[in-house]
């Protein structure tokens, strides 16, 4: 939201295809920044010989 210079205010403001738009931006890029805590995880646990620890991320929307 900050990038795109918006608040609460500004995304109540927006139309229902930009809300569309805004949403399925902030899930791609929460769903890159699990990825990538869960393969940093798998690759430190491969490197110290262990398994990696099972995760469980629930994102009720």
């Amino acid at each position: 939201m900050a990038e795109r210079g918006l608040d609460a205010a500004g995304v109540d403001a927006l139309s229902d295809d930009q809300r569309t738009s805004l949403e399925q931006e902030i899930a791609r890029r929460v769903q890159e920044v699990m990825q990538e805590a869960l393969s940093g995880e798998a690759k430190a646990a491969q490197a110290e010989g262990r398994p990696p620890k099972p995760m469980v991320i629930d994102i009720s929307v």
